[in-house]
């Protein structure tokens, strides 16, 4: 048996399997997924109203909420001076949340914000 070929392999799954059974984990814990350039979502499951409770209550503490429309699920605010706007509604057995992220008047991209406020409202989910 060449031990010299076997090495790299060996390597490989030593240094890949970490990083893939983390990646499996974050997946059932509700991952943030980029969508776009300014989008980010997660998926949970809970109810659709108490998701949209705590999205409310984390714009509140991260920014000012300009506005809502909780019969459709929309939530307009200014967090770090970038234009929010997030969306709470049912998809197929979850409650998922998108989190659109935009700066300097809406015209610039702001996809760490999105995806960082997607997250919050993960962790901190009813």
């Amino acid at each position: 048996m060449n031990m010299r070929a076997m090495l790299p392999a060996g390597a490989f799954l030593v240094l890949c399997l970490p990083g893939c059974l983390l990646a499996g984990a974050a997946i059932g814990a509700g991952a943030v997924y980029a969508m776009s350039e300014d989008t980010a979502r997660v998926d949970l499951r809970a109810d659709r109203d108490a998701v949209f409770g705590v999205a409310v209550d984390v714009l509140e503490v991260r920014g000012t909420v300009e506005g809502t429309r909780p019969s459709d699920g929309e939530i307009e605010a200014t967090v770090d001076g970038s234009k929010v706007t997030v969306r709470v509604f049912p998809v197929g057995g979850v409650t998922r949340v998108t989190v659109k992220a935009r700066r300097l008047g809406g015209t610039v991209p702001n996809l760490s914000l999105a995806q960082d406020l997607a997250g919050a409202v993960g962790q901190a989910g009813p």
